[in-house]
């Protein structure tokens, strides 16, 4: 493992939102679904109230990012954290920081008693599939994360 010295974790200013965004086109890449990539750095801006967001800092350059936001389970009977995205330059990675991030993550998320932390990995991520497992997540064979977006979200609103 190659540490990576010198990084400063701390909450994300509005101007770092032109750099935590290019953290997200990065992990669109990496994950092959840029296409779906309709965010931007204003969007980001307009809806911080929503989630907060950590960045790694080196040498003034945001290296690594983690955007998360309240979440509870009824059945848990508990609140937790759910981590929207988790990123980490090439440069950066190898060296503890993505575990830095999201222990930082539930640090903050301590803040609203935060018991677990949940998230979604994409299928063909298995690097992150393995860097979660190893940190001991594991998945709920019994669930299944669904969406309700555009034409079938405007049709349920529209429902009598």
């Amino acid at each position: 493992m190659t540490v990576v010295a010198d990084i400063t974790i701390r909450a994300a200013a509005d101007a770092d939102f032109d750099a935590v965004h290019a953290c997200i086109v990065g992990l669109a890449n990496h994950v092959g679904e840029i296409e779906k990539m309709r965010g931007t750095p204003e969007t980001l801006r307009r809806h911080s109230g929503f989630f907060r967001t950590l960045v790694a800092e080196q040498s003034g350059a945001v290296v690594g990012a983690v955007m998360f936001c309240p979440v509870y389970s009824s059945f848990r009977g508990e609140s937790g954290a759910f981590i929207l995205d988790l990123y980490v330059s090439g440069a950066a990675r190898q060296g503890g920081l993505g575990r830095r991030l999201l222990r930082a993550a539930l640090v903050e998320a301590g803040a609203w008693g935060a018991a677990y932390l949940l998230l979604n990995v994409h299928a063909n991520n298995t690097v992150a599939q393995g860097f979660y497992r190893k940190l001991g997540f594991t998945s709920d064979p019994g669930e299944e994360q669904l969406c309700l977006s555009g034409a079938a979200l405007a049709a349920l609103e529209e429902a009598p």
